[in-house]
Order: C-alpha cells, then structure tokens, then sequence
C-alpha cells in the first residue's frame, strides 16, 4: 500500500479489493470537510474512492461491494467509449470547440505541431501513438490557455463576475472548478467539444464565484443565464470519455 499528501492536504492510499471478478485496485482519497464516500471511475479505468477525513480503507471496501454492480457497468461503459476513440492516425478527423480539423502526420528531424487553416499538422521523427497523443495534448494546451480566459471573461461581463484568477488544467474527471479564493481552473478538454457546451462549464464556474455550494440559489443563477444547462450538461455526460485526446 502506498500513500501521498497532496498540496491541498488530501491524503490518498492504494490497495485492492476482493469482488467476484477478481482484485479491483482502488485509490482512496481523503479529503478534508467531505462527509460522505463517493466512487468514481476515471477515463483510463482507474477507480478512485474519495471519503471523509477519517475514511478507513476498510470503509472504502465496503463501498466498494457494496456498489460492485454499479462499478462492473460503469467501467465496462468506460472501456467501451475507450474503445470508440478515433484512432491519431494521418487523416483523423480532431474537434475543436465548433471546428473539426484533420490530423496530417510527417517524418521530420524535430517534433512540431502548428495548425494550417483545417489542419494540424504534427512532424517528428516517432510518429506512434503516444507520441502523437503527447504532441496534440501540448498544443490544445496551449491553444486553451490563449480561447478560454478570453471566453471566461466574455461571459463573465454580463454576469457582473471577475474571476480573481484563471487556471488551465488537466483534470482527470472534472470539466472545471472554483476556489473560494475566487480562482477558476478550466480543463483544457473543453476545446474538444462544441461550443455552447463549454460555454455551459464556463458559466457553472463563474457562477461558483457568487455561490460556491451547488444551492437553489446557485442553480436559479446558472438557469437565468442558460435556460437550457440541463440539457447541456447531459451531452457532456455522454461525450466524456470518448473524447480523443
């Protein structure tokens, strides 16, 4: 079993449990001011238990049985999208926000990725899988940090909220978040999907900076700017996990 302290001063342990199918790995993270355990599967098949600050492991494997079904189709969900992913092959069809640019692969000396109207291209000298995936990765990285803060505040403006800082990230299970030091952190993985659905997590977050709870009051708040978010929200629903990058 191991364990680490995060700098925001969760503590997370790893170990298995026992189902009929075999030995699940799970990491438990503990987190401060968190009253109840929750389960989630990660896009790569990971399962993560995130408890309260006095979560036993012993707890988190009762969880764990106790939603085994839930867990058995949730990570059969999750292979499934996995496996739906297009491929980053030459000719690969990549969304961004209401664009869809195609994927052009060459042999070069360096590795570089630059867009050519509805193209990136990536050169280099390895061209696998994983290379491709780490360059692509890089450049909607950047290209995130250049729309999205630009977009934030577009709609902040009629909100009459400003951000006291914007973060771009790459958060494994969540589209965005909000301090209550006033900090947005938006995942890059929102250029991959349409607009008015970024938008959506765009508002949530910034809606946050009034209401950090998820109250009456915050969704009333998040209504008034986008009447239909449900909807919205679960698009987002079906379309994480089977994003390409």
């Amino acid at each position: 079993m191991r364990g680490r302290i995060s700098p925001r001063g969760e503590v997370s342990r790893e170990d298995v449990v026992r189902l009929e199918e075999g030995a699940v790995a799970f990491r438990l993270v503990r987190v401060r001011r968190r009253r109840s355990i929750q389960l989630r599967v990660h896009p790569d098949g990971a399962l993560e238990v995130r408890g309260p600050w006095r979560c036993t492991l012993t707890d988190a494997r009762s969880a764990i049985r106790q939603h085994a079904g839930w867990l058995r189709s949730t990570v059969e969900r999750v292979r499934a999208a996995a496996a739906a992913r297009p491929a980053l092959t030459d000719g690969t069809w990549l969304p961004l926000l209401d664009d869809v640019v195609t994927l052009r692969l060459a042999a070069g000396a360096r590795a570089t990725v630059r867009r050519e109207g509805a193209e990136i291209r990536v050169s280099g000298p390895d061209l696998g899988e994983s290379s491709v995936r780490a360059a692509l990765t890089g450049w909607y990285r950047r290209e995130a940090r250049r729309r999205l803060p630009a977009r934030l505040w577009e709609l902040a403006a009629p909100l009459g909220l400003a951000p006291a800082h914007i973060a771009i990230r790459g958060q494994r299970t969540r589209w965005g978040s909000c301090s209550s030091r006033g900090t947005v952190s938006l995942n890059w993985r929102l250029l991959l999907v349409p607009e008015e659905l970024a938008d959506y997590v765009l508002v949530h977050e910034l809606c946050h900076l009034r209401h950090l709870s998820h109250s009456r009051a915050f969704w009333a708040m998040v209504a008034a700017a986008i009447p239909d978010w449900a909807e919205r929200r679960s698009r987002l629903r079906t379309l994480q996990g089977s994003l390409p990058l």
